[in-house]
């Protein structure tokens, strides 16, 4: 048997290695944080990392806030808000906020329970005036205020909706608002809920939806550079949103009230969660809005979390927050919003005082959940489930890149030595084995297809890079099951002896 000499091996085998370290490398923005240094000394070194986690991942811009027992010690804006003009983040650059807007909501509908003008366990619907729900399987009047705020409504998960004004004219289609589950029986992520509870302030307050959260809500907190819904006042220092491939997106000028629609800036969200958590100084959290015992019943637990995505993020809902008891034993407390063109979150322990707020106008930012891994690193908080889950998907997607690496290379190794052996030929159409072939052939088609044109655009805005890296791994795995599937193999003429 002919022994295979070619320096092919070599070549394919580094080839290999430079592509695995590529794609597992450490990156920049994640390193394990000493739990032992100061406050000073762990903002200085985000400094350094985040101009660099910025510019790897081709975010235009971020702000970032810090609370550190119950005081703001750090706001500060890292890139540009807009690319044309070349105009800076800063700790009052306004951003699209998306459904942080649940968790103001929540407080704004515990403002109107504290006040006694709704009770948090009646039937929304007692309350409602200018609309009611359409017919349903399930009992509407379960339907309670605490369950819409506890996403347990049973009402359905819609991504896109209108707000107040299309529930009133009729842009809803009734299954969007009608309920696919008994209330009470599971969890549900509802834009349309939170729609609906916006509705009841309206109805039950007599003001407008931002008036009255401005007024009860967000200018008691000090959020003065904040607001419900597209304000003038906020185009000299609004940050523009870019698609996961950098384009511009316009902003939603009348975005869904109560699940949406919320414009704030890093310095304002860091006065929100200032007011969630007792300050260092000793006051109460709740602030002018809110008893301490509100805000405590806000952030506890009342259904468990479902579903494959809102399960990465954290273990239950309570009332317009994620809630999560991490290893210490303190409740963690988080929310995101994601939009076309923004992604923003905060995450807070209360009971210790500290929390972290991150707010960027791009969808490629969600590497930015590294700098939340620093910070629970450096509170010795072991992780968060989101952080947890978010580097489990990273393994896996560079265990995944490893895998199509290697296979690539075996493919090639059998068509470099059937090659050299004389034993395949290019004949696609031979009928050799041609239906397995042709089979094999139409899976790697599937397969490279199924990756550039659904599954990247999934995956892309939660690995930008490492996404690219799985896509050529793909691609060129199947690119090598297809010339296998070409490539049939013959019978050698026997020598004669």
């Amino acid at each position: 048997m002919s022994r295979v000499t070619s320096p092919t091996w070599w070549i394919l085998s580094a080839i290999l290695f430079v592509f695995c370290a590529a794609a597992m490398a450490p990156l920049p923005g994640h390193t394990v944080a000493d739990n032992h240094i100061s406050v000073h000394e762990f903002i200085e070194d985000q400094e350094q990392l985040i101009p660099e986690l910025i510019k790897r991942y081709g975010i235009p811009g971020a702000a970032l806030a810090m609370v550190h027992d119950g005081e703001i010690v750090w706001v500060e804006g890292y890139g540009v808000a807009d690319t044309e003009t070349g105009r800076p983040v800063s700790s009052n650059t306004v951003f699209e906020a998306g459904s942080i807007a649940k968790s103001l909501t929540a407080w704004g509908v515990m403002r109107l329970v504290e006040n006694g003008d709704v009770e948090l366990d009646a039937p929304v619907e007692q309350y409602l005036t200018r609309w009611a729900f359409p017919e349903s399987e399930y009992p509407t009047e379960e339907i309670t205020i605490r369950r819409l705020l506890s996403n347990s409504s049973g009402l359905p998960f819609v991504i896109h909706i209108p707000s107040i004004d299309g529930l009133l004219d009729g842009e809803f289609s009734d299954d969007q608002v009608t309920p696919e589950q008994r209330a009470g029986e599971g969890f549900i992520y509802s834009n349309p809920g939170w729609v609906i509870l916006a509705l009841m302030i309206e109805d039950v307050s007599g003001s407008t939806y931002p008036a009255f959260m401005r007024e009860e809500v967000l200018e008691p907190l000090g959020m003065h550079d904040s607001g419900f819904g597209w304000s003038d006042e906020f185009a000299e220092r609004i940050a523009v949103g870019h698609t996961f491939d950098g384009d511009p997106v316009a902003v939603d000028d009348h975005g869904p009230y109560g699940a949406g629609s919320l414009y704030t800036s890093a310095d304002d969200l860091a006065r929100f969660l200032t007011a969630s958590m007792p300050g260092a100084n000793g006051a109460p959290a709740g602030g002018d809005v809110l008893t301490p015992e509100s805000v405590e019943l806000l952030h506890t637990p009342q259904i468990e979390v479902s579903g494959v995505y809102h399960r990465l993020m954290s273990e239950s809902y309570g009332l317009g927050h994620f809630v999560e008891t991490l290893p210490n034993g303190h409740a963690g407390i988080t929310h995101g919003g994601e939009s076309s063109g923004w992604l923003t979150a905060y995450y807070a322990v209360p009971e210790t005082g500290n929390g972290l707020i991150f707010l960027t106008n791009s969808r490629r930012s969600w590497r930015m959940v590294s700098i939340l891994d620093e910070w629970a690193e450096w509170q010795d908080l072991s992780s968060t489930v989101m952080t947890r889950n978010y580097s489990r998907m990273e393994t896996g997607v560079q265990l995944a890149i490893a895998l199509f690496a290697l296979g690539s290379i075996a493919n090639l190794g059998i068509l470099l030595i059937s090659s050299y052996r004389g034993t395949r030929r290019l004949a696609p159409l031979a009928s050799p084995q041609r239906i397995l072939r042709s089979i094999l052939g139409l899976l790697a088609v599937l397969l490279i297809g199924g990756w550039w044109i659904s599954a990247y655009n999934l995956a892309g805005p939660f690995f930008p890079i490492l996404s690219v890296y799985l896509g050529i791994a793909i691609t060129t795995f199947g690119l090598t099951l297809i010339a296998l599937a070409a490539t049939p193999t013959i019978d050698r003429e026997p020598t004669a002896g």
